[in-house]
């Protein structure tokens, strides 16, 4: 027992450094000043959680978003004393290392060793986590960053056969993030319950785990609002099609692109599979395997659900694990192949020229098999070949002039807090930067209200028609552009309707400019009209 216990201590601290080399990627990839992405609505609702003067009159943080209830109260007293860049940090620092060391961890039940384990994780960054579904990991701190620390966690306790702990920890998962929560349950107990060494035990504590999902599940039913099935189409294939849309490309050459992706996903599958049946089988072999066969039910569902329109179903967001979870096992199995083909060596007896042979014809497999897993983590189609861009802009970010944001900044500073702005439809991040009441967001989404979400957003850009036109990739410079396309005259309208008396813009408008931060110009607007 003790000397069980010794090794698996050894084996940890092994594990520490591939993972903080992991970590250090991820940064490189991913530490943008926080808050970045999701985070820009996520982080202030945890603020607003401890703190119900925050952002007090704002229309879209007036909206329940009871899907992360449990997080944004679990992390209420931090969200009050913190301000949302260094809450952004803090967690992202505390979060970010465990995943890593779970990742490779996780890589390395496979029988792969520490470093090794983690160079297949760095293949999976590079190649952007997620091939479909614009998923990630490793990115951001919100509720699903904490999700995957428990579901990843279950995962290890899964492939050590104690059940219970994977059955509370999966419960956990969807109690923090229902989305990631429904689909990582799923496939996760899925598998325990296809291996013969779990099942009994599963369905013996399979109501643990149901009791620890329970928020989760009441979270999930509470976030659904009423919609039109029109509104929920709009939301799967116009607002978030990056998550919902399997045949979403970005591009006028979206199609093709789409089409190329899926086929990678289901190339990996196979190959995951084909490697499966290579393997020893062990306990890891088959769970991982069961894993993403379940997991593939919900993906394949949601192709169904995109040809036969059930945009109901696609809200669910069935792309999350599959595209996730495959190009990590591909890339693991991969690195796992090309270290047995350099380690075997020759059968017992052989001379020693031919034991030379065998040791190079080892090796170059080893090298081909490396070789190719780098140029599909490398292909040139999107999201792929993304990590060049990404350290870019993360530099840019750093170093980069932000003038909008400076305005949003003076907004803070100089107006009171019951100042409505009106400011572009693509930056999520002057909720926190102006810490005033703003119209509405593009990404921020009020599900228990997606009428008037959409009525909003379509006054910032103009007209329907924006959203209409062969020209809407999904991109949000085109969000911007029509914001900046509007006229004095839509502009006093969207300030008439929502008691608005504050504009940000970098076009020239006859209203009173009350500060400029390079071409960007805050506007007075008169509740009477112009001057």
């Amino acid at each position: 027992m003790a000397e069980g216990a010794d090794e698996g201590r050894q084996t940890a601290r092994r594990l520490i450094p591939p993972a903080l080399a992991v970590t250090a990627l991820s940064l490189v990839l991913y530490g943008w000043p926080a808050p970045r992405l999701s985070e820009e609505l996520y982080l202030p609702l945890v603020k607003r959680a401890g703190d119900p003067d925050y952002l007090r009159g704002d229309w879209t943080f007036s909206g329940a978003f009871p899907e992360h209830w449990v997080f944004n109260h679990l992390l209420a007293p931090l969200g009050r004393a913190l301000p949302i860049e260094v809450l952004g940090w803090v967690g992202r620092l505390a979060t970010w290392p465990l995943l890593a060391y779970l990742l490779v961890g996780l890589v390395g039940r496979l029988r792969i060793r520490p470093w090794a384990a983690a160079g297949a994780v760095m293949l999976w960054l590079v190649a952007n986590q997620a091939v479909l579904g614009g998923e990630w990991i490793l990115g951001t701190f919100e509720a699903k960053t904490v999700a995957y620390c428990f579901l990843l966690g279950a995962l290890h306790a899964s492939l050590s056969g104690r059940v219970p702990l994977a059955l509370v920890l999966l419960g956990t998962t969807l109690a923090l993030h229902p989305a990631v929560g429904l689909w990582g349950a799923w496939a996760g107990s899925i598998a325990l319950l296809a291996l013969p060494e779990t099942r009994r035990a599963t369905l013996r504590w399979c109501w643990l785990g149901l009791c620890f999902a329970a928020p989760g599940l009441v979270e999930g039913f509470a976030a659904i609002g009423p919609a039109t099935d029109a509104l929920r189409q709009f939301v799967v294939l116009v607002a978030i099609p990056y998550h919902t849309d399997p045949f979403f490309g970005g591009t006028t050459a979206g199609g093709w692109q789409a089409g190329l992706r899926i086929g990678l996903l289901l190339a990996m599958f196979a190959a995951n599979l084909w490697a499966f049946r290579r393997s020893s089988r062990d306990l890891a072999q088959r769970y991982l395997a069961a894993f993403q066969i379940a997991a593939a039910v919900p993906f394949a569902l949601g192709i169904v659900a995109r040809v036969l329109g059930l945009w109901s179903f696609l809200q669910l967001m069935p792309f999350r694990s599959f595209p996730l979870f495959v190009p990590l096992v591909f890339f693991a199995q991969v690195v796992r192949l090309a270290s047995e083909s350099w380690h075997t060596g020759p059968a017992p007896g052989t001379s020693r020229r031919a034991r030379r042979r065998a040791e190079r014809s080892g090796r170059r497999r080893a090298v081909g098999l490396v070789s190719g897993a780098a140029f599909i983590a490398l292909l040139g189609t999107a999201p792929l070949l993304a990590a060049p861009r990404m350290a870019a802009r993360n530099l840019a970010a750093w170093t980069g002039r932000d003038d909008e944001g400076a305005a949003f900044e003076w907004i803070r500073e100089n107006t009171t807090p019951s100042t409505r702005c009106i400011v572009s439809v693509d930056r999520q991040d002057a909720f926190s930067r102006t810490q005033r009441p703003l119209v509405a967001n593009w990404q921020a989404i009020r599900y228990d209200d997606l009428a008037a979400w959409k009525r909003r957003v379509v006054d910032l850009v103009g007209s329907p028609a924006t959203f209409d036109g062969p020209g809407w990739t999904g991109d949000l410079e085109h969000l911007r552009d029509a914001y900046a396309g509007l006229d004095a005259t839509q502009v006093e309208r969207i300030a008439r309707r929502y008691d608005a008396t504050c504009l940000v813009s970098t076009t020239h408008y006859p209203f009173p400019v009350r500060h400029r931060e390079g071409d960007v110009r805050i506007y007075r607007i008169d509740k009477g009209g112009r001057p």
